[in-house]
């Protein structure tokens, strides 16, 4: 990994960019000076592999005790069952076996608690301190707190709540900046110039592949897209982004704050899911951000079946897809399968598109039904 390029002296914001925000990227480097304290074992990544796991089985532990004290919030007792639903789900424990989005779950499942038990401007305080760290390790943990304003009513907390993440986000790329200036504002731009893959904007495009960041990381100018993308993605993300301020807004006028508990929830949901419609890349960890959120809002069949088909068709991609067929598969293979590859990869993503599409409408429908929050 990047981690051992410390060896050489090379260190990620200071003598190479990263497709990370700071922390994670840092974080890395953290497990691997750790796993060096240790005896070398047979394979020199045993260390490293350990020490990673335990720190995304802790990660996911405090997601869900998180989200069985929401459920309690929202149930009582019969928040045992969304406790149990989750811990049944295959895809989160799967994904801890490569992935690192464990963390940044982690602090969206925990600022929700914090913004739903500390009802007070040090609870939002918190909460948006824990939305910034998370916005270090991954942005995407920041969209929690567009439920601040259903949570209160009084905007100088809201602002406190953003103010806070936005403190703690910036002096943290500050110090990066003070560190390798060069290299921070390469990471910076790699985070905006990124292409698309595996969503109907990349297949519209042509790009039929699985996607990274690419790019020379020692060189601050290079190219990190893997196309030119003709489809206007700043215009899908202001349309997603224009729908859900339509939707906030039309949520909060419909019930005074602090509203219930379940909109709160509901309306977080309802968030993650049109950010996993807008973002033009996908990737199999990204279910993780709205698994949580299906056995919450739907502990019944209703969220078990949501959750079980989207982890479906994320195995479905990944790994059968991409690891077993994808696009240089045999010709032995594509005969057996009787089906052109690119015609499976648009099957499989519209599919995954629909379910998604599914959810948020669900979600954004709920929030117009008091008597939803009933257990099934």
């Amino acid at each position: 990994s990047r981690a051992s390029w410390q060896d050489f002296g090379f260190l990620p914001y200071r003598d190479y960019w990263s497709e990370y925000p700071p922390l994670f990227a840092w974080f890395s480097v953290w497990i691997d000076r750790i796993a060096r304290l240790f005896p070398v074992w047979e394979d020199d990544r045993f260390w490293y592999a350990a020490i990673f796991g335990a720190a995304m089985v802790a990660a996911e532990t405090v997601t869900f005790v998180s989200l069985y004290v929401l459920a309690r919030r929202l149930y009582g007792e019969r928040g045992l069952r969304v406790a149990w639903l989750y811990a049944g789900l295959f895809l989160p424990v799967y994904m801890l076996t490569g992935w690192y989005d464990a963390l940044p779950v982690m602090t969206i499942l925990l600022a929700l608690t914090i913004l739903l038990t500390v009802r007070s401007g040090w609870g939002m305080a918190l909460a948006g301190l824990v939305a910034g760290i998370g916005g270090l390790l991954k942005l995407v943990p920041l969209a929690i707190l567009a439920v601040t304003p259903l949570v209160t009513r009084r905007w100088r907390d809201i602002a406190l709540a953003v103010l806070v993440a936005a403190v703690v986000v910036a002096g943290v790329y500050a110090y990066a900046y003070v560190i390798g200036p060069t290299m921070t504002l390469a990471s910076l731009r790699s985070l905006t110039e990124r292409t698309g893959w595996s969503t109907l904007y990349a297949l519209a495009d042509g790009f039929l592949r699985l996607g990274k960041v690419v790019g020379d990381p020692f060189d601050p100018l290079s190219e990190v897209g893997q196309y030119d993308p003709q489809v206007p993605q700043r215009i899908i993300w202001l349309g997603w982004l224009v729908l859900g301020a339509v939707m906030l807004y039309v949520a909060r006028r419909r019930q005074s704050p602090p509203q219930e508990e379940w909109r709160v929830v509901t309306f977080a949901g309802f968030t993650y899911a049109i950010l996993l419609l807008a973002y033009p890349a996908w990737n199999p960890q990204y279910a993780l951000y709205l698994l949580p959120f299906l056995v919450l809002v739907w502990p019944n069949t209703r969220g078990l079946t949501y959750a079980l088909v989207l982890s479906g068709f994320v195995l479905l991609e990944h790994p059968v897809y991409f690891n077993l067929v994808g696009p240089n598969y045999p010709p032995a293979t594509q005969a057996i399968l009787g089906v052109d590859y690119t015609r499976l990869l648009w099957v499989i993503v519209i599919l995954r598109t629909v379910v998604l599409a599914a959810i948020a409408a669900d979600l954004g429908w709920m929030l117009f039904r008091p008597a939803a929050r009933r257990l099934a």
